[in-house]
């Protein structure tokens, strides 16, 4: 027969040529593709992606490739992390990139954007093929990391090639979906029967010349497909019309290899059937060992099984050259033999310290209802693979539960434990229907009573496992009901459930001993005062909540950690933190406390920062991360503040249909309201000063101050005095429950000067704080005010607030601002109508001038803002455009670049401010 290195792949042209056309266009640099070629069992998806992976390498790509296996499912990473080193010549991450990415299988986000990283310094190089077969069976982790792969390796010559059997909703599936998000090119192909031309190549390949007239007529009853083609060919299946065997085996398969068995010597048939049971491939050690066998003994019935065709031997295991034989020597096996053969392998990885995890598979196989020692074993399996593994986990701790069937006890405690695993695996809607049922409620959460003979223990400990996922997705009406009290209960959880029940119904906190249940009161408290505008005391709160939380962070009912910790940067940034926190924040790894699965509300935090400091573009790249987190990892709960954030951003840039869109999208939300407003107000709808002051009052975001101060100012300008009084008060308010916050009290005063007049205290009140669009509405509005009594200086008062809007990249105050100017009649090189250079130096503003001047004379930001009399984080918005507009990236290159022929004129040092601090460019 031909050998198999040298036969070609039949029937499958069109497929290749699609194929192969993906790869040619990402080596062209027209972006990744993903391309998932699907098949049911025997169709030649292994032969096919031989194929792909030859001609690739042909074409320059690296490639990773590896097979998928039954028992992927209990380790991490085990299917795409050995294809990233093997599978091709070269592996596509060498020894030590590969190490980085294991310590990180607990935090899978922070693992996938790792990975990515590789890859793109790995396809900086040549284009990459990474190739998965059988990905039906691929873990858990490696499915996740698959999803989020295609929107992290857009635009590069990347081509992921899943091969596998049509799985609704399976790893293909998913992944596919999630590159038709990211607009990645997606091919799907399915490889179906082989034309009956094509099923005789396959014969004459394997047996070296034409098949005969009786063969080809035999080929027939192959369906057309190859893997029975091929054994048809080997006299491996039967043919004349055998049906189905019940199994999903193809017809004559199993009648075929009980044929090739039959002259076998009985060890051979032994050790087949034990292999089967094992698995897909198996160490000859563990089949002796099942087998009571010394090894040595089992070489000759090993060579028996290879000659038949029915093992191979890689060297490091014995292996099944395909599933669909397994399968036939497995369903050969009498029932009880092979309970007692899963029973023994389970027996002998628990005795030899393979874990539970490891045993699970057996153990399933060969358990009965009610087997506690069973059920213990996969409860066992649950929890070792929880952290790295919650999907297996997950269905792991189900069937340990089914499997309890009505043992007494047995299945309470279990239920608990149902919960406990789906809530840390974020299956939270499962975990919600499950206890729903465990209790004995119509929906979770639920008023009945529980079930009768559920320990009240147990009954409040599964209340409370749901408890924190309700109460930060902030489901005050769901949590209400869940949280009710449960009077057997043991003290310290009744105190847990009451703490959590005094934030849902708004009842004052009671006294608790149990530092959960203080650890709760303490965030109730501290959303309050949040909810108050006592940021100071909301700040000590959530800190306090912290605290006690990381004594017992596995108590059931304990905070999660990460929207503490979120609140706090918040809390910090209103007071005046703004800059330490986003230097903190800077790499989500480095806050300590947060994990990947906090990463979609750690983004949302940092990009409410970023629109407080008026960096607009940072502030709206971090709210579209936060949102494509939140659907990788499945937290809703940031997405309305996600959108504020957008739709705000979106506003201050003159799109006014984008944040519609924002707020059409979110659909809900505490948060929407404010957007709500804001959109009116840039309608110019009459009453939308008003609606602006109420959203501000009741909205749990920060910088409500902001939004205040935009409410006076379109009050004042509309006439309307009880608004902008209301808008004062609610001020004055803010400012006196938060002493030293310089942002509010500017606010404050910039509201106040509104009604007397007196507009020049908000720019010194504002003169220190990081608020550059507050300091530019501040410097706007007096301007505006003093134009009829002093036009130079209000003049000048325009053209810094024009300056800071700028740098802000706020278009829709800046054109506001210029509208005001040009009905002054002034006319500035660089606005509206006149082009000013978008590059070089005289792209720059006179503010932006004077810090690169500064910075090239070397000051740091903050010595630079002293001199200015600015904020920091003032002088750093400036220097980033000017990096941008002068095309250096260092302080350097800017120091050469000012000093350089095309810096400012010899002699000046625009560094120094004019007399009035701004510097004047009007006409005339």
């Amino acid at each position: 027969m031909a050998k198999a290195a040298e036969r070609p792949l039949r029937g499958r042209a069109d497929a290749l040529d699609a194929v192969l056309g993906e790869l040619r266009r990402a080596a062209r640099g027209e972006g990744s593709r993903l391309v998932v070629v699907d098949g049911e069992p025997g169709m030649g998806k292994t032969a096919f992606l031989r194929a792909v992976r030859e001609q690739a390498e042909r074409q320059g790509f690296a490639v990773g490739s590896a097979p998928a296996g039954e028992g992927d499912r209990t380790t991490p990473l085990a299917t795409l992390g050995l294809a990233l080193r093997a599978g091709g010549r070269v592996p596509l991450l060498g020894a030590e990139s590969f190490a980085t990415l294991l310590p990180l299988v607990e935090q899978p986000l922070w693992l996938a954007e790792r990975l990515a990283a590789l890859l793109k310094d790995a396809a900086a190089a040549r284009p990459l093929l990474v190739a998965l077969d059988d990905v039906h069976w691929a873990d858990p982790l490696s499915v996740f990391v698959l999803r989020i792969l295609p929107a992290r390796l857009a635009g590069l010559p990347v081509v992921l090639l899943l091969c596998g059997r049509p799985v609704p909703g399976g790893p293909a599936d998913q992944a596919a979906s999630a590159a038709d998000e990211a607009d990645v090119p997606v091919l799907r192909t399915v490889l179906g029967p082989l034309a009956r031309e094509a099923v005789l190549e396959v014969a004459r390949d394997r047996l070296g010349r034409p098949a005969d007239g009786q063969l080809a007529g035999r080929l027939s009853e192959a369906r057309g497909i190859p893997f029975l083609a091929v054994q048809i060919v080997a006299g491996l299946m039967e043919t004349g019309g055998a049906a189905a065997d019940g199994h999903g085996l193809p017809p004559g398969l199993l009648a075929g290899v009980r044929r090739r068995l039959a002259p076998a010597s009985d060890l051979c048939r032994s050790l087949l059937r034990t292999g089967a049971v094992l698995g897909p491939s198996f160490a000859l050690a563990d089949a002796a060992h099942l087998l009571s066998e010394p090894a040595v003994r089992l070489l000759g019935p090993l060579e028996e099984a290879l000659a038949a065709g029915l093992l191979a031997d890689d060297g490091q295991q014995v292996r099944f050259p395909h599933d669909l034989l397994r399968r036939a020597v497995y369903e050969d096996v009498p029932p009880s033999v092979r309970q007692h053969l899963h029973r023994s392998a389970a027996e002998r990885l628990l005795a030899d310290g393979g874990g539970a995890a490891l045993a699970a598979p057996h153990v399933l196989a060969c358990a009965r209802p009610g087997d506690a020692e069973a059920v213990e074993v996969l409860r066992r399996a649950a929890f070792e693979l929880l952290d790295t593994m919650a999907v297996t986990s997950a269905g792991l701790i189900r069937q340990a539960y089914d499997l309890a069937g009505d043992a007494p006890g047995l299945r309470d405690t279990l239920g608990r434990d149902v919960v406990d695993v789906l809530v840390r695996a974020r299956q939270f809607d499962t975990a919600e229907d499950f206890a729903a049922g465990l209790l004995n409620t119509a929906a979770v959460p639920g008023t009945a009573p529980a079930t009768p003979g559920t320990a009240a223990g147990t009954e409040a400990g599964v209340r409370l496992l749901l408890a924190p996922h309700l109460w930060a997705a902030g489901r005050r009406t769901d949590l209400a009901a869940l949280a009710r009290d449960v009077p057997a209960a043991p003290p310290a959880l009744r105190q847990r459930l009451a703490a959590y029940r005094s934030w849902a119904e708004e009842t004052p906190t009671a006294a608790a001993t149990d530092p959960v249940a203080t650890a709760v009161a303490a965030a109730v408290r501290a959303q309050r005062a949040e909810a108050a505008g006592c940021y100071a005391d909301a700040l000590a709160g959530y800190r306090q909540a912290l605290e006690l939380g990381a004594g017992c962070a596995r108590e059931a009912g304990n905070l999660p950690a990460a929207p503490l910790l979120v609140r706090t940067l918040l809390m910090r940034a209103v007071l005046g933190e703004t800059d330490e926190v986003l230097a903190e924040t800077e790499t989500a790894g480095d806050v300590p406390g947060m994990d990947s699965w906090a990463a979609a509300r750690l983004a949302a935090g940092r990009a409410q920062v970023l629109l407080g400091a008026g960096r607009l573009a940072e502030a709206e790249a971090s709210a579209t991360r936060a949102l494509r987190l939140a659907g990788e990892i499945g937290d809703p709960a940031v997405e309305p503040e996600a959108r504020h954030v957008l739709g705000r951003v979106a506003l201050l840039r003159e799109r006014r249909s984008d944040a519609r869109a924002q707020l059409a999208a979110a659909g809900g939300g505490a948060a929407l309201p404010v957007l709500a407003a804001l959109l009116a107000e840039s309608e110019g709808r009459p009453d939308a000063a008003a609606r602006l002051v109420r959203a501000a009052a009741d909205t749990p975001l920060p910088w409500r101050e902001e939004f205040l101060a935009e409410a006076a100012c379109s009050a004042h300008h509309a006439g309307d005095r009880g608004t902008l009084e209301e808008a004062v008060r609610q001020l004055d308010d803010l400012a006196g429950r938060n002493p030293g916050a310089d942002g509010l009290s500017g606010a404050a005063t910039l509201a106040r000067g509104l009604l007397s007049g007196d507009l020049d205290a908000a720019g010194r009140a504002l003169a220190a704080s990081a608020r550059p669009l507050l300091r530019a509405r501040a410097a706007e509005e007096a301007g505006r005010a003093a134009l009829a009594r002093d036009r130079a200086g209000a003049l000048a008062l325009l053209e810094d607030a024009l300056d800071r809007y700028e740098a802000a990249g706020a278009t829709a105050p800046a054109a506001r601002v210029w509208r005001r100017l040009h009905a002054a009649g002034v006319r500035r090189r660089g606005r509206r109508g006149v082009t000013r250079p978008a590059t070089g130096w005289e792209s720059l503003t006179a503010a932006e001038r004077k810090v690169a001047w500064l910075v090239a004379q070397g000051h740091t930001n903050r010595s630079a803002a002293a001199r200015l009399v600015v904020a920091p984080s003032t002088v750093g918005t400036h220097l980033r455009s000017v990096f941008g507009k002068l095309g250096v990236t260092s302080r350097v290159q800017l120091t050469l670049r000012v000093m350089g022929a095309d810096g400012p004129a010899a002699g000046a040092d625009p560094s120094v401010p004019d007399t009035d601090g701004v510097p004047a460019r009007a006409d005339g």
